[in-house]
């Protein structure tokens, strides 16, 4: 595959090309959980929910970060938080989440949609064997 940083696609920022995609991806759908059940090929996301973790005015986030996340049972979850700023290393970025146990504004959100349950085809689904 190489270095994604020698692959340059022209107008773009941070732009994968299909062919890595397709690898990348398939490595993780080849992935199974200790049962044998692959884990979901995909998790979709409205443009709505991105927005509105934006748009809490008490959060003043300017970032979106993405921790993955399993249940008890083995369901895995995409947790987000809204980012105070974009970390460099020198000047790390801050969460922004409610300390306070049982709030109802929390600052974290799940509304990931487990592909393919939720979600039509796509290129990025390797071939099923």
């Amino acid at each position: 595959m190489g270095d994604q940083n020698d692959k340059k696609i022209k107008g773009t920022f941070n732009a994968v090309l299909l062919d890595d995609a397709k690898d990348m991806t398939a490595r993780w759908q080849g992935l199974a959980d200790a049962e044998g059940n692959p884990y979901a090929k995909s998790f979709m996301f409205s443009k709505y929910d991105f927005t509105q973790i934006l748009n809490e005015d008490w959060l003043e986030a300017t970032h979106i970060k993405i921790y993955p996340a399993m249940l008890e049972d083995g369901t895995i979850k995409l947790l987000a938080v809204g980012v105070d700023k974009y970390g460099d290393g020198d000047n790390d970025s801050l969460d922004l989440i409610n300390p306070i146990e049982g709030a109802e504004r929390s600052g974290i959100f799940d509304f990931a949609l487990p592909c393919p349950k939720t979600c039509g085809s796509s290129p990025l689904y390797a071939e099923d064997e």
